[in-house]
């Protein structure tokens, strides 16, 4: 009897309103904290900043898990607990509503609380005659009437009382969900041009991103390409023919786009990148003698290579290959992704024969030959006779357990929130008075008490009409006048 008795005292407290309150203001709180410190799983230089706090700081913020807030223990505490505290409350209230729902009772109006109701005359003061045209009028529009003793009481969307539930168990599945969102399995792989066609396999360790013993996955790219816009030739669009297989035989092939993923037992495979393999680029370099401005040879490099050039020439090597060359504004050299290669340039390292390695100089050579007048130290002048440049396409995969979830907590909470702002429940008392040759329209407008004569007044204007008692209530607003 005691564990009983403590056991629904916790359920009552973590139900309550006030224990929700206090953990959503917690929660907001780490948040706030999440989204001031840097975190070090999306943050490069995280460990540097944790360093510059100080040696204190420093050791408290990666003691209580601030650098990693949304994936540490005390936060995943924190939503499991709103979690649990939302779950009771909506279980509770959801079951009353539920039973009240079907077992609402037809219950005629009190006669002293027809005050602020709005009279309709009728044209004659037959009771019969006025119920039965307000019965018509009422079920023509929706309304499901039933007889109150003398009265007629009507009601229509009396299921959109569960609304607010259902936004209540909406925001429960978004919590569960973002739960089960802790588990997320990703990864990535590229697939460079001398691999298509070639099966890869990817996800067989922990390290990848996916358990090893969920995700023995191989992927066989047999094409992809890129369209681009001719004006700038920047990217427009890219695509890839993937195949995915699984261990136990199963495969399925799909051309995917950008946000046009492939989905397979679970995991979506989507596309995260294309573009120039520059590392496997190969560059002709032809160098020529400045003072006599002849050729003296050329040599084929990639990245990272170095060969001399002809008899008596340089020794050159290949630091690194550009197919759209720029200067940052930080001064550095960068590549500008695109379909066309508008700017080649190759950054080399000259070593000169006098000197040997030792004497070296770094240069930029472009796809023009040099200025035979172009003034400089140097002795040799590069430039670029050809270069190709296999592409490559990079492809992201990922399980979520928690999206599902998600999407449907977002959808019943739109449904929700419509329901409670668009589609409130409506309920309307008809009271006929034959000896005043009237019927009194009483309204109820939402979920609390009986407003009378609150809401629209359609029903007030289409009851008037049916009933055509004379010009007692205004044609447009319904008011009696």
């Amino acid at each position: 009897m005691v564990g009983r008795a403590l056991l629904r005292r916790l359920v009552g407290h973590a139900s309550s309103t006030r224990t929700a309150v206090v953990l959503i203001l917690l929660i907001a709180v780490s948040c706030t904290i999440g989204a001031l410190v840097p975190q070090s799983p999306t943050t490069p230089n995280a460990d540097a900043l944790y360093r510059s706090y100080g040696p204190v700081w420093g050791a408290l913020i990666r003691a209580l898990r601030l650098n990693d807030v949304f994936g540490s223990s005390w936060f995943v505490a924190l939503v499991s607990l709103l979690a649990v505290s939302l779950g009771l409350c909506t279980a509770r209230t959801l079951v009353r509503h539920i039973r009240a729902l079907f077992t609402l009772p037809v219950s005629p109006l009190p006669s002293g609380s027809s005050s602020g109701c709005t009279p309709v005359p009728a044209a004659t003061g037959e009771q019969a005659w006025m119920k039965q045209k307000a019965r018509r009028c009422l079920e023509a529009r929706g309304y499901r009437v039933r007889a109150a003793g003398e009265q007629l009481v009507a009601e229509r969307r009396r299921w959109s009382r569960l609304a607010p539930d259902l936004v209540h168990v909406s925001l429960l599945l978004i919590l569960v969900g973002a739960l089960l969102s802790i588990y997320r399995e990703e990864g990535s792989i590229t697939v460079r041009e001398a691999q298509r066609g070639l099966v890869l396999s990817i996800g067989t360790s922990a390290a990848g991103g996916v358990h090893p013993e969920t995700a023995h996955f191989a992927v066989r790219a047999d094409d992809f390409g890129a369209q681009g816009y001719p004006e700038t030739g920047l990217y427009r669009d890219y695509w890839t023919n993937l195949t995915v297989f699984d261990s136990n035989g199963q495969e399925k092939s799909a051309r995917i786009r950008v946000n046009h993923p492939l989905v397979f037992r679970g995991y979506s495979f989507h596309l995260t990148g294309y573009g120039d393999d520059l590392g496997a680029a190969e560059v002709s370099i032809a160098v020529v003698e400045r003072p006599t401005n002849t050729v003296v040879g050329a040599v084929a490099l990639r990245s990272g290579e170095t060969r001399p050039v002809g008899h008596g020439g340089p020794k050159i090597g290949l630091t690194r290959f550009f197919t759209n060359f720029r200067i940052a504004q930080d001064g550095t050299p960068v590549d500008l992704p695109g379909s066309e290669a508008l700017n080649p340039a190759a950054i080399l390292d000259v070593f000169t024969s006098t000197g040997g390695e030792g004497s070296t100089y770094r240069t930029v050579a472009f796809i023009d030959p040099p200025d035979p007048h172009w003034s400089g130290d140097e002795p040799f002048a590069f430039y670029i006779e050809r270069f190709s440049v296999p592409k490559f396409v990079q492809l992201g995969y990922t399980r979520d357990p928690g999206y599902p979830l998600v999407w449907v907590g977002f959808v019943l909470m739109m449904t929700g929130l419509a329901g409670s702002f668009y589609l409130r429940p409506r309920r309307v008392w008809v009271i006929p008075e034959p000896e005043n040759r009237r019927v009194l329209i009483c309204q109820e407008v939402g979920r609390g008490g009986v407003e009378h004569g609150a809401g629209s007044w359609r029903v007030t204007r289409a009851l008037a009409r049916e009933l055509g008692g004379g010009a007692s209530v205004d044609p447009e607003s319904g008011r009696p006048v």
